[in-house]
């Protein structure tokens, strides 16, 4: 298992790989909960397929995701690991001076602070770390019935900004013939030093 990136009390950031993390990575994208804003539930193969779109590659230098890691010992996995709890990092450039960020848990961890935290952690790497093509604001674009997604980047000090219409089919949706949602975009404006 690689070394953390950065850690709290409760949690690790460790960087997101298949090796280390398909199988709990697969257990978050089928909990219909935490995905219900994003994509439908797939088989391992699909997971597969869609958690390599999160890590670096010549391609996507810029995307850089990390598993979200409780260090609780009565949460190990069944290798005897620590368990992944979910996900956080960035995902695609936004415009030239911007980059997007995705974030999700699985939902038998709601509501105990660990977003925000992991979140908040993040931050902290993205902006310490120096970076070809520097990207002075992270975006999260947000399904404004997703209250309690918003209230993470509020708590973070996002701002939020312009609603994008027809922006994307919740996961929820998917097969349902229902229309495109809009999304909120939230933005954090890198720090000024001095």
């Amino acid at each position: 298992m690689a070394k953390y990136a950065a850690e709290t009390d409760r949690l690790w950031l460790q960087p997101l790989s298949v090796e280390d993390h398909l199988q709990d990575f697969h257990q978050i994208m089928s909990d219909k909960k935490a995905i219900s804003f994003s994509y439908p539930p797939a088989d391992i193969l699909i997971t597969k397929r869609f958690m390599l779109k999160f890590v670096p590659s010549l391609e996507k230098p810029w995307v850089e995701n990390y598993a979200i890691l409780l260090r609780a010992s009565q949460n190990a996995n069944e290798n005897g690991e620590p368990r992944m709890i979910g996900t956080v990092g960035s995902t695609r450039l936004a415009d030239e001076d911007a980059i997007e960020i995705a974030y999700g848990l699985h939902s038998d961890y709601w509501g105990k602070g660990y977003m925000v935290e992991a979140l908040g952690m993040f931050i902290k790497l993205y902006w310490a770390v120096e970076r070809t093509g520097v990207r002075n604001t992270l975006i999260a674009k947000i399904d404004p019935e997703n209250v309690a997604s918003w209230k993470v980047v509020e708590k973070l000090g996002f701002q939020k900004g312009e609603v994008l219409e027809n922006a994307y089919q919740r996961g929820a949706d998917s097969g349902s013939g229902k229309s495109e949602r809009s999304q909120e975009k939230w933005c954090l404006e890198r720090p000024k030093n001095g």
